[in-house]
Parts: C-alpha cells; structure tokens; sequence
C-alpha cells in the first residue's frame, strides 16, 4: 500500500501519530521516500520515532551502528 502523504519537519509528531494509528489498523511502515509503503501486518501499538542524523549522512558505518543502538533498545 502505498500513500502520498507530504510532511513537514516540524510536524513530526503528527507523523508519528499517523504511522502508530497505520499500525493499530495492520499496516506496517516499511519505507518513506515522498511516499509511504506500508505492507500488511498484524495490527499492533507500536510507537514511531522520526530522527533525522544529518551528521551521519556520509558515514554508512555511523548509521549502521546508530541504528543498531536502538535496535538494542527494542
């Protein structure tokens, strides 16, 4: 499934709210690039978290272990 949906930065927590509610309803966010692609799933609560790194953008091995603290964390 996939949804046009612009957003701003400043509204991040509108987005979040977006995605969370998706969930509830069974669609899992699998990735955003001016679209969202959500993929069928069971519908859960998960909460999102938007987080822009720009100063890892040039170090792929910086994001990897960035992504990998949260993932630690659940």
């Amino acid at each position: 499934k996939k949804i046009f949906k612009p957003f701003a930065v400043w509204s991040l927590e509108k987005e979040e709210a977006y995605l969370r509610k998706m969930h509830q309803q069974g669609w899992a966010l699998q990735k955003y690039n001016v679209m969202y692609t959500f993929k069928k799933t069971e519908p859960k609560d998960v909460v999102y978290k938007a987080d822009f790194r720009l100063e890892y953008k040039d170090s792929t091995e910086k994001q990897k272990e960035y992504i990998q603290i949260y993932e630690m964390c659940g």
